[in-house]
């Protein structure tokens, strides 16, 4: 004579044959929410914006008033069509600008009062006048000295480029020097705020050294300019700061880093900004490593790059003082938007599991409790899009473009299904998707779907809430909601039976929901020997219901499918046995 009771419900370790699980963890577990030990019902995403773009694979929100979590539909939108997008905000106090790269089109910016006034994106960096100045001294008394003049150009944001080739000329000390300017031509100006030029000429500062020091600023429409400064005068003024305040090249990926830097990444090569100088890229700081680099993340001064070879780190408080290092072990990554910053470290997905990598090396995460056929085999690892959500790491597949996948996500034993859905070349992956507790061995592996393809998973800087991307809207995932709410699906572990029995009574302890009433009934199902064996809607919380009977079987298990919500699950060989669980 046999009795079980379920008390306790946890998620899924596939790397543990179904037949060995604890009690507590399910051979499969769809839509559950397992956090407080019970069976739930997952809530479903709540809509947050309707895509302006249809086409559009990434999003980034920006408040228009409070950025609160319950706010968030009151923002403004910036829409991308690379889903490999990154958006950064600017590293300097109350500038509410905002940074993008991506592999579609060369690094962006704008404002937050251009977004929301509707004005186009502007391009990233201020260019450098190619040709000198022209200067001619005329009259004054000697001596003679001997001056070199540049002029660079300013955005009406304060952003500064690199200075013109320098013009030298000798003239009397008090002559007045006239200087004539080049204007900047329509690609210069295309995409871009300049507003004025600023003009400078060699002395000696104040403590001794020369350089190049700050004469005079001019609207950008004026083209002449009568230099009469002193000498004291202009050797008080400012250096020029800006001679290797290059743009950027085609970044494909930023990230911030802390003191006000900026990191970005193209082919092999790292480039750092100018410090609280988003739009200044010296070519000085740029670091290359062996191998491709598919993104970047971040733990406190570090820069964790991962590539598609060997990971490095990078570490400083300043570009100029950045070290680059190597990090064990040899795990490439395999995705850029499954690349995840946390407090203990970054997350990516490689081809063996889940790494969490930092400074100091890095470690499957995953190894006990996925197997790599099965990792494999989950979604398209080179499309994978996540974020850190409920301690946990909370993940779709992108789509693949171009074939669309008509089979539905599974709604039965998964497992052992999934060549079924999983089909590398389209929409594999994007209506089912994965949360991997990363602190709670009982939750561990949980399948979460949709009822539309994912394109994307997207972090909101602004509250750290995760946001999903599909059916054309930005949906927030919003675990504090209890409507509207997805059916769960919870099977146990397969039981092995000391010897064939039938197991002839069950009781289930339950209640509604919280929020509103449960959608439609919650259903009791038996397998027995792999085959579904009996069906039953629950009636009434802790009543009693018979199973069949005439039948003796090996193995058993037992599944949960809708909405209530479920304390304790007991089945038993007979009435009298199911009396004392």
């Amino acid at each position: 004579m046999s009795a079980l009771k379920f008390d306790k419900f946890g998620g899924q370790i596939p790397a543990i044959d179904e037949r060995l699980l604890p009690m507590e963890n399910a051979a499969y577990s769809q839509d559950a929410f397992l956090q407080a030990g019970r069976l739930e019902p997952l809530a479903a995403d709540i809509e947050l914006h309707v895509l302006t773009n249809p086409l559009a694979r990434h999003a980034f929100r920006i408040p228009k008033e409070n950025p609160g979590i319950d706010n968030m539909s009151d923002s403004y939108w910036l829409e991308f069509t690379d889903p490999e997008t990154s958006v950064v905000r600017s590293p300097v106090t109350n500038a509410d600008r905002f940074y993008w790269a991506n592999r579609q089109a060369v690094p962006g910016y704008n404002t937050k009062a251009r977004i929301a006034a509707g004005d186009p994106a502007l391009i990233l960096g201020i260019p450098r006048p190619a040709i000198p100045p022209g200067v001619t001294p005329v009259g004054g008394a000697i001596p003679t000295v001997t001056r070199g003049y540049v002029y660079t150009w300013v955005s009406s944001l304060g952003e500064e480029g690199q200075p013109s080739p320098p013009t030298v000329v000798v003239g009397n000390v008090t002559a007045t020097w006239n200087l004539t300017f080049t204007a900047p031509t329509v690609p210069d100006t295309t995409g871009r705020l300049l507003a004025f030029t600023r003009i400078y000429r060699t002395e000696v500062g104040l403590s001794g050294e020369a350089g190049f020091f700050f004469v005079a600023e001019i609207p950008i429409g004026t083209l002449v300019y009568a230099d009469t400064r002193t000498p004291a005068q202009v050797a008080s003024s400012e250096q020029l700061q800006s001679e290797d305040w290059s743009g950027p090249p085609h970044l494909v990926g930023l990230v911030s880093m802390p003191n006000g830097m900026i990191a970005g990444w193209k082919d092999n090569e790292v480039w750092f900004c100018e410090p609280y100088r988003p739009h200044a890229w010296p070519v000085k700081y740029m670091q290359t490593i062996e191998a491709p680099i598919v993104g970047c993340g971040t733990i406190d001064q570090n820069l964790m790059i991962l590539p598609s070879g060997q990971p490095y780190v990078a570490s400083g408080i300043h570009p100029s003082v950045m070290a680059l290092r190597q990090i064990q072990p040899l795990e490439p990554c395999t995705s850029r938007n499954s690349i995840v910053s946390t407090p203990n470290g970054v997350l990516y997905t490689s081809n063996n599991g889940l790494i969490l990598i930092g400074p100091g090396g890095g470690v499957n995460l995953t190894y006990d409790l996925i197997r790599k056929d099965e990792w494999l085999r989950l979604s398209n690892l080179q499309t994978i899009a996540a974020t850190y959500f409920m301690n946990g790491y909370y993940a779709f597949s992108g789509a693949i473009e171009g074939v669309f996948q008509t089979d539905p996500p599974p709604t039965e034993d998964a497992w052992d299904t999934f060549d079924d859905f999983v089909q590398v070349e389209n929409f594999a992956g994007t209506q089912v998707g994965m949360h991997i507790s990363l602190s709670d061995q009982r939750i561990g592996y949980m399948t979460v779907t949709s009822d539309h393809p994912t394109y994307n998973v997207l972090l909101d800087v602004f509250t750290g809430e995760t946001m999903v991307l599909r059916n054309d809207r930005i949906y927030h995932v919003d675990r504090r909601s209890y409507s509207p709410r997805r059916s769960y699906i919870w099977r146990s572990k397969v039981i092995e039976l000391n010897y064939a029995e039938n197991f002839a009574a069950a009781k289930i302890f339950y209640s509604e929901p919280n929020g509103p009433p449960a959608e439609g009934p919650t259903y009791f199902r038996m397998y027995a020997d792999g085959t579904l064996r009996y069906t039953y809607p629950l009636q009434k919380s802790g009543q009693q219901f018979r199973l069949p009977s005439g039948q003796r079987y090996q193995t058993v298990q037992f599944e949960l499918a809708g909405q209530m919500m479920i304390f304790n699950m007991q089945v038993a060989t007979s009435a009298k046995e199911l009396r004392q669980v």
